[in-house]
């Protein structure tokens, strides 16, 4: 996570961010959040 401490609104708004993202953004989004 490199250090990152993602809170709750944080990954919510992520889910929210994908949710409206093409499936090829989903991926990246994905691997930005799990790196």
């Amino acid at each position: 996570m490199n250090g990152l401490k993602p809170t709750a609104t944080t990954y919510l708004d992520v889910v929210f961010d994908v949710q409206t993202l093409p499936k090829e953004e989903y991926g990246a989004a994905t691997t930005n959040v799990i790196e």
